[in-house]
């Protein structure tokens, strides 16, 4: 697929050089992408899971509140001739309306934030917020197989606007955990597992040669991806990369 990027941004630069930004992640995801279910992208950033969920057969709805961010997402769906994706230009959170925004520097557009963040700009916009229950509810969306959370800090926040939508369809979900950034939302990487123990759903890692299971350390990583599986899931999940 064509990918429009922003070459100075880091996901970017990588696109360019690798044609994946973290493949592992991508080849994860890719598991768990079934053709003909629905797959649900918040953080969409340029859209590389949106553009790879619609190219393989997958109804995708993505969100990404960044304006500059989101008209490229929506040129990279435009270019593939993509017809199964839904782009809002939102952010997913706990509650619905209008909230302060903070867009990053172009070295890491991703950054951008409903807190400020290490690469935030000074420049506070106002963006529209959704909760993902309600957005599914009222869009009768269907079939979710897979969930995708990259929102800087604010992922227990979408957790709780999406927990009546994860209950229903319990889908794997891939996250992104970044301790420094949720601690400026007031939480930690034991409120994200804590959330999903009481919902039954175990934690997994992206290990050297496929998924492991997560185990907190005393000294957290910067930031690490992680896969959420209801306890349900089939077994064995195998999920390898070289």
């Amino acid at each position: 697929m064509a990918v429009t990027v922003v070459w100075t941004d880091s996901v970017g630069g990588e696109i360019l050089r690798s044609g994946y930004y973290e493949p592992e992640t991508v080849a994860a995801c890719r598991y768990f992408m079934k053709p003909g279910q629905t797959f649900i992208d918040i953080g969409a950033h340029i859209g590389q899971y949106s553009l790879i969920a619609a190219g393989t057969g997958l109804d995708v709805h993505c969100f990404e509140p960044d304006e500059k961010t989101f008209q490229l997402l929506q040129a990279n769906i435009a270019q593939n001739r993509l017809t199964r994706v839904t782009a809002n230009r939102a952010a997913v959170s706990a509650t619905a309306g209008r909230v302060p925004f903070y867009p990053a520097a172009p070295t890491n557009i991703g950054n951008s934030s409903l807190r400020p963040q290490s690469y935030s700009t000074g420049e506070e916009i106002t963006v529209e917020c959704v909760r993902l229950d309600s957005y599914v509810k009222d869009h009768n969306v269907q079939n979710i197989c897979l969930i995708k959370i990259d929102v800087e800090g604010a992922e227990c926040d979408a957790l709780e606007g999406a927990e009546q939508t994860i209950e229903r369809w319990r889908p794997a979900i891939a996250m992104e955990l970044s301790p420094v950034n949720l601690r400026v939302f007031g939480r930690n990487t034991a409120d994200v597992t804590k959330w999903f123990g009481n919902r039954d759903f175990s934690l997994y890692t992206l290990g050297p040669s496929g998924l492991e299971r997560y185990k907190q350390q005393e000294t957290e990583p910067e930031f690490e991806n992680i896969i959420a599986l209801p306890s349900e899931f089939p077994s064995p999940i195998d999920v390898r990369w070289p």
